[in-house]
C-alpha cells in the first residue's frame, strides 16, 4: 500500500509539474551507482553546465517568504525569487530521490534479513547570489540505534547539487562537500588519511564557476608534499590555505568511509518538499500573503561559574518561537511564548552576547515549527545540558489547534483507548531496543497526559523520550513514530 500510495503521489506530482514545463530534465543522471564511490575525481570535476541560475517563469505574486525561516536556509529569506514552477521541479527531484533512497533501502531488507537501518533522506537549500536557491540532497540508510546522531548514515548513500542553469536543473553529483555563503569546497582529506584534494567553486550572481578559483593538494604518505594552485609549497603554506577556505561550514557532507557517512545544517526531505510544494502551490491550498507568520528568536548569555576547578564559563541559549499576527490559535501560542522570553530575560544569569561559540559548560533550549498545515500547528523544543559528569538532553513537543487555540494530547492524535494508544507505543519502543522487561513499569506509569510528542513534516506522531526519563542514561533518548488519526 505505502508503494502505491507514493507511486500515485509521484504521478500527481508529475502532472502538476507538466505545466511547469515537465518533471524530467535531460541532464539528469539516473544512474545513481557511482554516487557511492569515494573516488575524489567527483570532487574535482566542478558543475557540468554553470550559468545563470534563473528561471523562465514570469513574476508571480509569490507566498510569504517566511515559510523558508522554518529551515535551516542559507541566505535572506527576504530576497527569495523561486517562482512556482521552479519550486515544484525541485519538490518533484526532491521527492524522486528520496522515493529512490528508500527503494534502495527496502532492496537491501529484501535481500538481507538482518539489515536493520532506516531510510535518511536530508536537504538544504541555499542561496546562490540571486535569490534562487540550489539544493544539496543527501540520502541513505540511517542507523536505528540511539547512540547514532540525527544526521548519520550508512551505504547506499546519495549527495548531489541540483541548481538551475539557463532555466534548466542540473544535478551535480559530490563526494565530499562544505557549502559557504558565497563558494563551494568541493573534496577534502580521503577517508583513510593518506591524502589531501579539495577545490573552491565561487558562487555568486545565481552562477556556480565551472572552474575553481583555487585548489589544494597533499600527499601524506612517508614523504608527505604539498600543493597550492600546482604550485609545490611547505606544509604550513598548505594548512594556511585548509585554514582559509576549509572552516566550519553551515552545510556540508562528508563521510569516514565506504560505508559511513554524515552531513549537518540540513533539514529533514520531508520538511524541505513541504515547504516547496506550499510555495509551487502544490497542494492545493490558498496561502496568502502573511500566513504562518512564526520566527524563532535566540536569547543568549555566557556567565563565569566558581568550582573547585577554576572558573568555567556557561553558555545559556533559550529559542522562542514568536508569532506576528493575531490568528485562530496563534495569540494562544504567542501569549505563553511572550511570557516564556521576558522570564527568561530575568532569570538568564551572565552576559548577553550572540556569541554561539564552544564552552565547557552548556545550557542551550532550540526550537523548530515541525508541521503547520494552517489547521494544525506542532513545535518541538529540544534541550542540552552539561554541567560537568554527562551530558542530559531531550525533546519536548506542543502540538496546537489553530482553529479553536487548544493544545492537543495524544489521544487527540492518534486512535484507541488510553491502554492501546501506551501498547503501540511500547511495541515501536522494543522495535528500537529498548528492554521493555527492565523499564517496562515507567512507561506503565505514564498517562496519555505525561507523553512528549509533536508532529513530523509528513503529519505523523512523533513521542520523544528524554534521556533517563524510560530507560538508563547509556540508552540515551528514544523518539518512535505513530500514526495520526484522521
Amino acid at each position: 500500500m505505502k508503494k502505491t500510495a507514493a507511486l500515485l503521489l509521484a504521478l500527481l506530482l508529475a502532472l502538476s509539474l507538466a505545466a511547469c514545463g515537465g518533471a524530467e530534465d535531460s541532464a539528469k543522471d539516473t544512474d545513481k551507482s557511482s554516487d557511492t564511490s569515494t573516488d575524489t575525481a567527483a570532487d574535482t570535476a566542478g558543475p557540468p553546465d554553470s550559468g545563470a541560475l534563473t528561471g523562465t517563469d514570469p513574476a508571480e505574486d509569490l507566498p510569504d517568504p517566511v515559510l523558508f525561516k522554518t529551515l535551516n536556509y542559507i541566505g535572506d529569506t527576504d530576497k527569495i525569487a523561486l517562482s512556482a514552477c521552479e519550486a515544484a521541479r525541485l519538490a518533484g527531484v526532491l521527492e524522486e530521490e528520496t522515493l529512490y533512497v528508500t527503494q534502495q533501502v527496502e532492496d537491501q531488507r529484501w535481500f538481507d534479513s538482518s539489515y536493520s537501518l532506516g531510510v535518511g533522506a536530508f536537504a538544504a537549500l541555499f542561496d546562490t547570489g540571486n535569490g534562487v536557491p540550489a539544493m544539496l540532497f543527501v540520502g541513505g540508510g540511517k542507523p536505528l540505534e540511539s547512540w547514532a546522531g540525527p544526521f548519520d548514515m550508512e551505504a547506499p548513500y546519495v549527495a548531489e547539487i541540483w541548481f538551475f542553469s539557463a532555466g534548466e536543473l542540473v544535478r551535480m553529483p559530490v563526494d565530499t562537500v562544505q557549502i559557504y555563503e558565497d563558494y563551494l569546497l568541493l573534496g577534502g582529506y580521503y577517508p583513510d588519511g593518506s591524502g589531501y584534494d579539495a577545490r573552491v567553486y565561487p558562487v555568486h550572481d545565481g552562477v556556480i564557476d565551472s572552474a575553481p578559483s583555487t585548489y589544494a593538494t597533499a600527499d601524506m604518505w612517508d614523504d608527505p608534499s604539498y600543493g597550492v594552485d600546482g604550485a609545490r609549497t611547505g606544509e604550513a603554506a598548505f594548512d594556511a590555505w585548509v585554514e582559509t577556505w576549509a572552516g566550519d561550514s553551515p552545510v556540508g557532507f562528508s563521510h569516514g568511509s565506504d560505508v559511513s557517512a554524515w552531513c549537518w545544517g540540513v533539514d529533514d526531505a520531508g520538511a524541505v518538499l513541504r515547504v516547496l510544494r506550499l510555495w509551487a502551490g502544490l497542494d492545493g491550498t490558498e496561502r496568502s500573503q502573511g500566513a504562518a507568520p512564526y520566527t524563532v528568536q535566540t536569547l543568549t548569555a555566557t556567565e563565569t561559574l566558581d568550582t573547585d576547578f577554576g572558573d568555567r564559563k556557561m553558555r545559556t541559549s533559550r529559542q522562542f518561537v514568536r508569532f506576528d499576527a493575531e490568528l485562530p490559535g496563534y495569540s494562544y501560542v504567542d501569549g505563553r511564548a511572550v511570557a516564556a522570553l521576558e522570564n527568561a530575560r530575568r532569570d538568564i544569569g551572565g552576559t548577553l552576547t550572540d556569541d554561539l561559540g564552544e564552552y565547557e559548560y552548556f545550557d542551550d533550549i532550540t526550537v523548530s515549527v515541525t508541521y503547520d498545515d494552517g489547521k494544525l500547528l506542532s513545535v518541538a523544543s529540544s534541550y542540552e545540558y552539561f554541567g560537568g559528569g554527562v551530558v542530559d538532553l531531550g525533546t519536548d513537543g506542543r502540538v496546537y489547534d489553530l482553529t479553536r487555540g487548544e493544545l492537543l494530547t495524544l489521544g487527540d492524535l492518534v486512535s484507541g483507548q488510553e491502554y492501546e494508544i501506551r501498547e503501540a507505543v511500547r511495541q515501536k519502543l522494543m522495535e528500537t531496543g529498548w528492554d521493555n522487561d527492565a523499564y517496562g513499569s515507567e512507561l506503565d506509569r505514564m498517562s496519555l497526559e505525561d507523553f512528549d510528542f509533536y508532529l513530523s513534516p509528513s503529519g505523523s506522531v512523533v513521542v520523544c523520550f528524554d534521556k533517563y526519563e524510560i530507560a538508563d542514561g547509556a540508552s540515551g533518548y528514544f523518539e518512535v513514530e505513530l500514526p495520526r488519526s484522521k
